[in-house]
């Protein structure tokens, strides 16, 4: 038998004699770290993703912030896509000529003399893009399908809360 296991048996068997304020500073101090120990890491990665899929997509998000490892696991294209699927949210089509900045060039606002400021190609998107992961870390990086997810949530939340 394990050491530690011992102290365990040993210390159940001290508890039934001691007041119980001793009992619960002894649970504390030898049961409760046997608890404390990161159970995900010391599965498969495949079993650890079976067991992860049963969380909500807010107990994910949650979950993600708990270790690095826990973040891997609940950031992963495998946990979202099936969360996306099952509310039938389906990835955005690709950007059409408008999205790209057929609309900035529109010869109707050049007439007009209307420059549009904000405008930003898909070049800069891009770059943009990767400024950020660079200034921020791994923890900017996400699966595309939780992006999906969070902002659908967001669309429908905005749609829910504001007036028209």
């Amino acid at each position: 038998m394990p050491k530690r296991l011992n102290e365990v048996i040993l210390a159940k068997g001290e508890m039934s004699d001691k007041p119980e304020s001793s009992k619960t500073r002894l649970e504390e101090d030898i049961i409760e770290p046997l608890f404390q120990k990161d159970f995900l890491s010391q599965l498969p990665e495949e079993i650890a993703y079976r067991i992860i899929a049963y969380l909500t997509p807010c107990d994910l998000t949650v979950c993600a912030g708990v270790l690095r490892t826990w973040q891997r696991l609940c950031e992963d294209y495998r946990m979202w896509r099936p969360k996306c699927l099952e509310k039938g949210y389906v990835k955005f089509d690709a950007p059409s000529f408008r999205f790209l900045g057929g609309w900035a060039a529109n010869r109707a606002n050049e007439q007009a003399g209307i420059t549009i400021f904000s405008h930003m190609d898909l070049q800069e998107a891009y770059q943009n893009r990767r400024e950020r992961e660079i200034a921020y870390g791994q923890c900017y990086e996400r699966s595309s399908w939780k992006s999906l997810y969070l902002r659908k949530k967001r669309i429908i939340a905005n749609w829910r809360s504001r007036a028209i």
